[in-house]
């Protein structure tokens, strides 16, 4: 279903005042998850790689291709990935000098990778995820048994989409999911992150918190801070799978024909626990509390907000009320009582006024 599709939906259902439809969960099917990456990435829906340049998420990208194109076993397991065609959006890397060679490099089967070329169209990108979802989809059926779509980065094709405003991403991404869905196709979203180096992962990618909220997993790419040639890919959330423990890896370099040199990731063999190193001390000390504390900042930054809005996007970030609460109390977070019906606001106190913690 096109995001045209679903405007006309909203408007046929007003128009014509349509009761709402509910099916009882005794009539709802159980399915189990499928898993493009068992525990890791699942079919059917988004997930999210962020981190600074230079630090190998495209070869992780073209690791992914590679294993999906020949299905491969991966590194942590005896289950193989869905051998299917990938479909790569990338907006930074050349595809003749870059990526193809980096696919190469790490064995893809190209045969079952293709490249949508980011071209211009007079002044508009000849791809946006805000027009042309509908183009994506007939390019799927025409390829067929697409089992995973990257693109590189979110950012560049967003089209007229504000990145900032957390319902414009929400609003398009729900629309891609829906299409994830339909297809049983990972969709993996490559995100940069902003400077704020003492923030927490979730809160460093740029543009809102919806990207990451409307993702089912989000990994972090980072660097030893001693050995900086050691590089980590870390879930910083996972509400469907395995959110303990990452990799470690390195990049190394492999030379071709015709004198192109690329670069392929390698994997160590031990599995890393991801939240020794992302709540270490050597690593910005990245605290649980601190995470809450930066969400309900950024959240509240333009005003009051719903206590049930916060929570919910809290728990789309993977953050729990517990920690939420907390976070509200070291900030001295402002509550109002809307109305009787336990219905709450809170707001950020002004700079110059004193402050209490508060209570329920």
């Amino acid at each position: 279903m096109t995001n045209q599709d679903n405007i006309d939906t909203l408007k046929n259902l007003k128009e014509n005042n349509s009761d709402l439809i509910s099916n009882s969960f005794e009539e709802i099917e159980m399915i189990p998850i499928a898993w493009l990456w068992d525990k890791r990435i699942a079919l059917g829906k988004i997930s999210m790689i962020a981190g600074e340049p230079g630090l190998g998420k495209s070869q992780i990208s073209a690791y992914l291709a590679s294993q999906v194109s020949n299905g491969s076993r991966w590194p942590d397991t005896d289950i193989n990935a869905p051998q299917g065609n990938v479909i790569i959006l990338s907006a930074e890397d050349d595809p003749s000098d870059t990526i193809k060679p980096r696919l190469i490099a790490i064995g893809a089967n190209l045969k079952h990778c293709h490249f949508i070329q980011p071209a211009m169209q007079g002044n508009k990108k000849s791809f946006c995820l805000d027009e042309d979802l509908e183009r994506l989809e007939k390019l799927m059926n025409t390829i067929g048994d697409v089992r995973l779509i990257i693109i590189d980065p979110l950012s560049a094709y967003l089209g007229k989409v504000d990145s900032h405003r957390d319902s414009d991403i929400r609003a398009v991404l729900s629309v891609l999911s829906d299409m994830a869905s339909k297809h049983n196709t990972s969709i993996i979203l490559i995100s940069h992150l902003n400077k704020g180096e003492k923030t927490s992962p979730i809160n460093r990618i740029i543009g809102s918190i919806g990207a990451p909220a409307a993702s089912r997993a989000v990994y972090l790419v980072m660097k030893d801070t001693e050995k900086p040639e050691i590089r980590y890919i870390l879930p910083v959330k996972n509400n469907i799978g395995n959110d303990k423990d990452g990799f470690s890896y390195h990049i190394e370099g492999v030379d071709l024909e015709l004198g192109i040199e690329t670069s392929k990731i390698c994997f160590n063999e031990e599995l890393i626990d991801a939240h020794k190193i992302l709540l270490g001390t050597d690593q910005n000390d990245y605290k649980a509390s601190t995470v809450a504390g930066d969400f309900l900042l950024e959240i509240l930054k333009d005003g009051a907000v719903l206590k049930s809005i916060i929570d919910e996007q809290a728990e789309g970030a993977g953050i729990s009320k517990s920690a939420i609460f907390r976070a509200g109390k070291k900030l001295h977070v402002k509550i109002k009582k809307l109305d009787f019906k336990g219905v709450w606001e809170w707001s950020l106190p002004d700079k110059t006024e004193e402050t209490e913690d508060f209570k329920f």
